[in-house]
Protein backbone atom coordinates (compact mmCIF):
# COMPACT_ATOMS: atom_id res chain seq x y z
CA UNK A 1 0.00 0.00 0.00
CA UNK A 2 2.58 2.40 0.91
CA UNK A 3 4.49 1.82 -2.39
CA UNK A 4 1.27 2.77 -4.62
CA UNK A 5 0.63 5.87 -2.52
CA UNK A 6 4.61 6.77 -2.81
CA UNK A 7 4.67 6.41 -6.36
CA UNK A 8 1.17 6.92 -7.72
CA UNK A 9 -0.68 9.25 -5.01
CA UNK A 10 2.18 11.39 -3.21
CA UNK A 11 3.07 12.77 -6.73
CA UNK A 12 0.06 13.51 -8.04
CA UNK A 13 -1.04 15.53 -4.47
CA UNK A 14 2.30 17.29 -4.13
CA UNK A 15 1.66 18.97 -7.25
CA UNK A 16 -1.66 19.96 -6.77
CA UNK A 17 -0.62 21.22 -3.15
CA UNK A 18 -1.44 18.59 -0.71
CA UNK A 19 1.06 18.11 2.44
CA UNK A 20 1.36 14.69 3.30
CA UNK A 21 1.33 12.97 6.79
CA UNK A 22 1.49 9.02 6.86
CA UNK A 23 -1.33 7.78 4.88
CA UNK A 24 -3.20 11.37 5.37
CA UNK A 25 -2.95 14.76 2.36
CA UNK A 26 -3.73 17.95 3.63
CA UNK A 27 -4.60 21.29 1.45
CA UNK A 28 -5.22 24.66 3.25
CA UNK A 29 -7.19 26.95 0.64
CA UNK A 30 -6.25 30.24 0.37
CA UNK A 31 -9.96 31.23 2.69
CA UNK A 32 -8.66 28.75 5.06
CA UNK A 33 -11.13 26.27 4.28
CA UNK A 34 -8.90 22.86 4.74
CA UNK A 35 -9.20 19.47 2.62
CA UNK A 36 -8.30 16.00 3.07
CA UNK A 37 -7.58 12.94 1.55
CA UNK A 38 -6.79 9.44 3.07
CA UNK A 39 -6.39 6.31 2.02
CA UNK A 40 -6.20 3.32 4.19
CA UNK A 41 -5.77 -0.37 3.14
CA UNK A 42 -8.95 -3.05 4.26
CA UNK A 43 -7.48 -6.55 5.38
CA UNK A 44 -10.25 -8.38 3.81
CA UNK A 45 -8.72 -10.70 1.37
CA UNK A 46 -5.05 -11.79 2.21
CA UNK A 47 -4.73 -12.64 -1.81
CA UNK A 48 -5.88 -8.88 -3.09
CA UNK A 49 -4.97 -5.29 -1.96
CA UNK A 50 -8.10 -3.66 -0.62
CA UNK A 51 -8.43 -0.01 0.32
CA UNK A 52 -10.77 2.80 0.26
CA UNK A 53 -10.24 6.42 -0.08
CA UNK A 54 -12.00 8.97 2.01
CA UNK A 55 -12.08 13.14 1.40
CA UNK A 56 -13.77 15.28 3.24
CA UNK A 57 -13.92 19.44 3.52
CA UNK A 58 -13.16 21.28 6.80
CA UNK A 59 -14.84 24.88 6.96
CA UNK A 60 -12.55 27.41 8.34
CA UNK A 61 -14.83 27.65 11.40
CA UNK A 62 -14.45 24.31 12.08
CA UNK A 63 -10.74 23.94 11.47
CA UNK A 64 -9.96 26.67 13.65
CA UNK A 65 -11.97 25.34 16.83
CA UNK A 66 -10.21 22.01 16.44
CA UNK A 67 -6.62 23.50 16.42
CA UNK A 68 -7.13 26.15 18.47
CA UNK A 69 -6.78 26.07 22.41
CA UNK A 70 -8.80 22.81 23.93
CA UNK A 71 -12.42 23.48 23.03
CA UNK A 72 -13.85 23.18 26.95
CA UNK A 73 -10.95 26.07 27.74
CA UNK A 74 -12.34 28.21 24.59
CA UNK A 75 -15.96 27.45 25.73
CA UNK A 76 -15.25 28.95 29.65
CA UNK A 77 -13.74 31.94 27.89
CA UNK A 78 -16.49 32.80 25.55
CA UNK A 79 -19.66 31.30 27.53
CA UNK A 80 -18.18 32.04 31.17
CA UNK A 81 -20.70 30.02 33.68
CA UNK A 82 -21.81 33.11 36.33
CA UNK A 83 -22.92 35.86 33.24
CA UNK A 84 -24.81 32.61 31.56
CA UNK A 85 -26.53 31.78 34.63
CA UNK A 86 -27.32 35.44 35.25
CA UNK A 87 -28.69 35.49 31.79
CA UNK A 88 -30.56 32.20 31.59
CA UNK A 89 -32.22 32.70 34.85
CA UNK A 90 -33.56 36.73 33.85
CA UNK A 91 -34.51 35.02 30.58
CA UNK A 92 -36.84 32.59 33.09
CA UNK A 93 -37.82 35.60 35.09
CA UNK A 94 -38.96 37.01 32.02
CA UNK A 95 -41.06 34.30 31.14
CA UNK A 96 -42.86 33.70 33.85
CA UNK A 97 -40.58 31.03 35.73
CA UNK A 98 -39.06 30.43 38.73
CA UNK A 99 -35.56 29.89 38.32
CA UNK A 100 -32.78 28.53 40.45
CA UNK A 101 -30.01 31.00 39.72
CA UNK A 102 -27.19 29.20 42.68
CA UNK A 103 -28.28 25.37 40.87
CA UNK A 104 -27.79 27.14 37.02
CA UNK A 105 -24.09 28.79 38.36
CA UNK A 106 -23.55 24.91 39.22
CA UNK A 107 -24.83 23.02 36.51
CA UNK A 108 -23.26 25.51 34.19
CA UNK A 109 -19.87 25.71 36.09
CA UNK A 110 -19.36 22.14 35.97
CA UNK A 111 -16.63 20.35 34.35
CA UNK A 112 -16.71 17.88 31.51
CA UNK A 113 -19.49 15.56 31.66
CA UNK A 114 -20.54 12.40 29.45
CA UNK A 115 -24.14 13.08 30.81
CA UNK A 116 -24.98 16.13 28.65
CA UNK A 117 -28.66 14.87 28.86
CA UNK A 118 -28.74 14.89 32.83
CA UNK A 119 -27.16 18.09 32.49
CA UNK A 120 -29.84 19.23 29.98
CA UNK A 121 -32.59 17.94 32.00
CA UNK A 122 -31.00 19.84 35.31
CA UNK A 123 -30.93 22.92 33.48
CA UNK A 124 -34.97 22.80 32.47
CA UNK A 125 -35.57 22.10 35.69
CA UNK A 126 -33.32 24.75 37.42
CA UNK A 127 -34.93 27.29 34.67
CA UNK A 128 -38.21 26.63 36.23
CA UNK A 129 -39.21 24.26 32.95
CA UNK A 130 -39.53 20.96 34.70
CA UNK A 131 -41.03 18.13 33.42
CA UNK A 132 -44.04 17.89 30.60
CA UNK A 133 -47.24 17.65 32.28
Amino acid sequence: MDTLIREHVAPVTRAAGFAKKSRIFRRAAPNGDHAFLHIDADAVDPEKSVFEVSFWMVPLPSWEFRVSEPPRRRFRTEFPPAPAARTAATWAREAGLTPDPAGLLATFAEEDSDFAEELFFRMLDQLGIGPAE
